[in-house]
């Protein structure tokens, strides 16, 4: 398997795309893989589709369902998950996770414009995932680190609120923030941003 083939990267599967925890397939998910001119894993980057029709992202994530099928079988007395109101509240129906970015370490950008890799496979899941589930919203979680180093930024995501914070079993706390767009506002970015780019005469 390509993930256990990388494991001496650090590579860590969350568990809402890892098929050990969560009923992942081409119905709900999505997965791009990246190499370089050797053939050598470089980038990844997953996307999962929820139907949060009657249910919103707050319940979803602090019920613990966000991440696992059953969760009650992968749960520690230390776990504990915390949505900023009343943005995860508002966030439901059919909507798109763009996540679990991952870009090999020697290729990632040392500066303040961050992972290009990421900004380029993030931009392409998204807007994978609307043309195969067209969903209401699409959202993403990025740590506080991040977000200081302006990275987020870079992604284009036009809302965001705080604190998001996560303990999973056997994993340190997550502390980050909730980003979001909904689809009008996502494709219209996209928009924007192909307009940006110089015409080549074919």
């Amino acid at each position: 398997m390509v993930v256990d083939a990388n494991r001496q990267f650090g590579t860590v599967l969350a568990p809402n795309v890892d098929p050990d925890f969560s009923r992942i397939g081409p119905e709900n998910a999505i997965w791009l893989y990246g190499v370089d001119a050797e053939g050598r894993a470089a980038t990844t980057q997953t996307g999962r589709y929820f139907d949060w029709t009657g249910t919103s992202l707050a319940v979803e994530i602090e019920s613990f369902r966000f991440f696992y099928d059953k969760p009650a079988l992968h749960l520690a007395e230390d776990c504990f998950c915390s949505m900023p109101r009343p943005a995860a509240e508002q966030i439901s129906g059919p909507t798109f996770h763009s996540g679990t970015i991952w870009v090999r370490p020697d290729l990632r950008g040392p500066d303040e414009n961050g992972i290009v890799l990421s900004q380029l496979l993030g931009r392409l899941t998204r807007m994978i995932g609307i043309a195969l589930w067209w969903p209401d919203f699409v959202f993403t979680f990025s740590t506080n680190d991040l977000y200081r180093r302006g990275v987020v930024a870079n992604f284009g995501w036009l809302h965001q609120e705080f604190p998001a914070e996560w303990k999973l079993a056997s994993q340190p706390v997550y502390r980050g923030g909730l980003f979001w767009m909904t689809r009008e506002e996502m494709l219209g970015w996209a928009t924007r941003e192909l307009l940006k780019q110089p015409v080549v005469a074919a």
